[in-house]
């Protein structure tokens, strides 16, 4: 309302418009961000690092919806394929992202496996062995990951991976470069 932009008549220029999101506004007006004519199904938030944890409600139909399309969108860019095997190196508590990326590769046909953060030297086995073809983790883990690679003498030939998929934290171009080269 603040800006003045008709949800039924949305452009480019009217989403330009709309104030960013910030953390506390999700804190001191969690209401406004769930949907309120379906029931709540799954509560994500944050770890409260920075303070106050903020915390988000979703809906069952946001829940099968976003897989829906990034399945969708992950496909016409072939960033996974039928047959590609996701080793997902994240959190237990990144529960949203746990479920997208398992929908996402059921939708596909590709296979999932969640390995959660476990000690580098686990992981780097299951992708040296298991076929892992995409990866999906933190920036921090990535970085251990090509530390503890490094330290044992592997590369990228050690590996049968074709995509390193980060989110949740900064990358770096430093690591990224790392990451790519090992």
């Amino acid at each position: 309302a603040s800006a003045q932009v008709d949800p039924a008549k949305l452009d480019v220029a009217g989403l330009r418009t709309i104030p960013v999101t910030l953390k506390q506004d999700l804190i001191e007006r969690p209401e406004d961000f769930r949907c309120t004519d379906v029931p709540v199904y799954l509560a994500t938030r944050t770890t409260g690092t920075t303070g106050r944890p903020a915390e988000v409600w979703l809906s069952r139909y946001e829940m099968e919806l976003w897989p829906a399309l990034g399945a969708l969108a992950a496909a016409l860019r072939g960033e996974l394929r039928p047959g590609d095997v996701m080793q997902v190196n994240l959190s237990s508590r990144s529960a949203v992202a746990l479920h997208l990326s398992a929908a996402s590769c059921r939708l596909v046909g590709a296979g999932w496996r969640p390995l959660g953060i476990v000690p580098p030297e686990t992981s780097l086995e299951s992708l040296a062995e298991g076929g892992a073809t995409v990866l999906f983790t933190v920036p921090s883990y990535l970085a251990e990951l090509v530390t503890a690679a490094r330290c044992r003498g592997m590369g990228a030939g050690d590996f049968g991976l074709r995509r390193v998929v980060v989110g949740g934290e900064v990358l770096s171009a430093s690591l990224a470069r790392a990451a790519a080269r090992t």
